[in-house]
């Protein structure tokens, strides 16, 4: 089982999310362990959230949330997952969906995963735009500015160690000095680079959507 849901994985890591959606309906009606289940049916919504299939993916986010075992990483993705699917319903185009965004950057700060993050506050400013709350986008992109504020600090922090340790130990060896040095970490310093780019792709998004979202669903004054 535990191949079969790496492959789903990959799947919908690539964008195969209709071929995972297929194994997966299967997959996920078969007996099998609690936390195989559990797995399947995260990345069952994963995949029909994915095609934006926001009716089918409700119930299987409702079973997620009435079971048990979840993890702080889990939870955070299904959190996100209600709030997308608040959206595209389209049911409750004011605090419902705010409400399931809250819920969302609650459970990703929980988490500290600045992708988490960064969708989270995506929800929380698409949510505002989406009831004519400019004061919630504003928010949203202000809290943006902050997590990448301390994404810069927390590397930066990172480097001044590393090249005070290399320093203080005077390492002679080139392959030593080069051990230590943040630039030659290309998993440490292209992950940091990645919540850059996500982090503030989420706030030019969030930005777009307040422009064109926000004046859709301004309501009307009545006289």
């Amino acid at each position: 089982m535990s191949s079969v849901i790496e492959g789903a994985e990959a799947a919908i890591s690539s964008g195969g999310f209709l071929e995972a959606e297929q194994i997966l309906t299967v997959l996920v009606r078969e007996p099998c362990r609690e936390d195989d289940t559990r797995r399947l049916r995260l990345l069952l919504a994963r995949a029909l959230v994915g095609q934006s299939k926001a009716e089918a993916a409700a119930p299987v986010l409702t079973l997620l949330g009435q079971g048990a075992g979840l993890s702080a990483r889990e939870r955070a993705l299904a959190t996100r997952m209600q709030a997308t699917v608040a959206y595209l319903l389209n049911q409750e185009p004011g605090l419902g969906y705010c409400n399931a965004a809250d819920a969302a950057l609650l459970a990703a700060r929980e988490t500290g995963d600045p992708e988490l993050i960064g969708n989270a506050l995506f929800e929380c400013a698409r949510s505002g735009a989406n009831a004519g709350d400019e004061g919630r986008v504003a928010t949203a992109r202000e809290q943006a500015q902050v997590a990448i504020s301390q994404l810069a600090a927390k590397f930066r922090l990172c480097s001044l160690i590393l090249r005070r340790i290399a320093i203080s130990f005077s390492l002679s060896s080139r392959q030593e000095r080069a051990a230590w040095n943040p630039p030659s970490r290309p998993g440490m310093r292209a992950k940091t680079q990645q919540a850059y780019r996500l982090v503030t792709l989420h706030t030019e998004r969030a930005s777009r959507d307040s422009a064109t979202l926000g004046q859709r669903a301004r309501p009307t004054t009545r006289r």
